[in-house]
């Protein structure tokens, strides 16, 4: 597998929409595929694909609470859009009928298996639809309330068939209103979920796991000790290590990635899992929380590579409005050259700036900025910023080089604007490839110091203008950066 390996995420029901009004998996032309390879994708993420309630009229008039209320940003020009089922509402792990069935995935598969991609799909384990097939069959793999919990909590759990059920929920927030809480207090539960993983590790290559810390014991009793019988017993064992090792034994190339707040990566990384998110980062980078970036990434090297490094996903804000354009430049700088893998977001390389529900099956129209739009053949999406396009483009060939497939490290810096910059290193063979952000609103000079490169001469691969010269002071190499730039060279 690469060692640092570059993520795609699809959103996969208005994506296709882009293609045309009745496209679906097996429709894709093989151009587009081609495109994301050529681009340095090793794993592909379809987000969104399973079964999910259909919203009807009915549903919108007695079940308003599990249907998205939607508000279009008054600062774009209204247009038609659709509202239907959140994908993490999964009715069962079968496709969605709108988007495929398992041959058109199998396709899909063996098409970026032929470019040396692989395919990831979503696990949702923490809870399934309400109208989900499933709590008839199982209604006991549920957590049930009584009377007393529905009159107390009310928003928190629902009717169906004579039973009360639970919401799906985290400790922190009021629960998902379209969803049913999984029991994993049931031992019998946890097997059926553990069956569902191998459902689906029989199509793909590796799942994203939505959630992944709410199984975990300690979560789990935080989140429901309150409405579970005192005489509840509880797992002595954790759903993850179990549930991995028995998948792994049956795949063992299957790529699990968790979606993990709180503090809990390392946790999990511990419990099997080979990625998990690196939301601190880009907190920190959204904060400009230099120092702190800083002390992150002095973390072990077996835990920064298992971490994801992302702008964008699909809960996030987009790049481009969270940070504005040159700070998201200096932003993608520090998150993609650092170790782990390489997590980047359909319409990113693009430069959209709208952020959208995903239970949105249409993208919104985006106003395309100064700098102008484009058009990209294999693309369906329009270039919203060509100047952000053509950032990215130069990104990823960057990030196709040997040389961030090596050894990492923080590089010293010292002067009196030291801690405006970031700064590490890759060596790879005998070359090192060094990085310098100025991640500060204002102008400053770097000086790194380098010793031992003293007699070599330093080759520019990214600099900010072609005048850029490099400046010795003794042992320290200084570097003028304007405000949120960059500089790649190679010494």
């Amino acid at each position: 597998m690469h060692q640092n390996p570059l993520l795609y995420e699809i959103n996969t029901r208005p994506w296709l929409r882009q293609f045309g009004p009745d496209f679906r998996l097996k429709d894709v032309p093989d151009s587009y595929w081609d495109y994301l390879g050529n681009n340095g994708i090793n794993q592909v993420w379809l987000m969104g694909i399973w079964q999910t309630a259909i919203v009807t009229g009915h549903t919108r008039s007695k079940f308003p609470e599990r249907v998205l209320d939607y508000h279009p940003d008054a600062r774009y020009p209204p247009f038609e859009y659709h509202i239907e089922a959140s994908p993490y509402a999964v009715a069962q792990y079968e496709p969605n009928p709108e988007i495929g069935n398992w041959a058109d995935i199998a396709v899909v598969r063996q098409e970026l298996y032929a470019r040396g991609m692989e395919l990831i799909l979503d696990f949702v384990p923490n809870h399934f639809s309400v109208e989900s097939p499933w709590i008839d069959q199982f209604p006991d793999y549920f957590i049930q309330g009584n009377e007393v919990s529905i009159d107390q909590n009310p928003t928190e759990y629902f009717r169906h068939n004579g039973f009360i059920f639970a919401h799906g929920r985290d400790p922190y927030f009021p629960g998902w209103r379209d969803t049913v809480q999984v029991n994993y207090f049931n031992p019998q539960a946890r097997q059926w979920m553990e069956e569902q993983l191998a459902v689906i590790a029989a199509h793909c290559d590796g799942v994203r796991c939505d959630m992944a810390m709410l199984p975990v014991n300690r979560i789990f009793i935080k989140t429901w000790q309150h409405h579970l019988p005192l005489d509840s017993p509880h797992p002595v064992n954790e759903f993850w290590p179990e549930s991995i090792q028995t998948i792994k034994a049956r795949y063992p190339h299957f790529k699990l990635m968790a979606e993990v707040y709180w503090d809990m990566e390392w946790e999990l990384q511990q419990q099997g899992f080979d990625f998990t998110y690196d939301k601190r980062l880009l907190d920190r980078l959204v904060n400009a929380e230099r120092q702190g970036i800083r002390e992150h990434l002095l973390a072990d090297d077996d835990y920064q590579k298992k971490l994801v490094r992302f702008l964008e996903n699909h809960d996030e804000e987009r790049a481009l409005s969270h940070f504005g354009q040159e700070q998201s430049y200096a932003a993608a700088m520090v998150t993609y050259t650092l170790p782990g893998l390489r997590f980047f977001y359909d319409g990113q390389w693009e430069g959209r700036m709208r952020k959208i529900p995903v239970q949105m099956v249409e993208f919104p129209p985006e106003i395309p900025c100064s700098c102008g739009s484009l058009t990209v053949k294999d693309n369906p999406s329009r270039i919203f910023c060509s100047d952000t396009w053509n950032f990215y483009q130069r990104l990823l060939s960057l990030l196709k080089t040997n040389a961030f497939q090596g050894v990492w490290g923080q590089v010293a810096l010292q002067g009196p604007q030291q801690d405006q910059f970031l700064a590490w290193q890759w060596q790879f063979n005998n070359t090192k490839t060094i990085i310098i952000v100025n991640y500060h609103p204002e102008p400053g000079t770097a000086y790194l110091h380098l010793p031992d490169e003293r007699d070599n001469v330093p080759h520019g691969i990214w600099q900010p203008n072609d005048a850029m010269t490099f400046l010795w002071d003794g042992d320290y190499l200084l570097i003028p950066l304007r405000p949120f730039q960059f500089q790649v060279f190679n010494i």
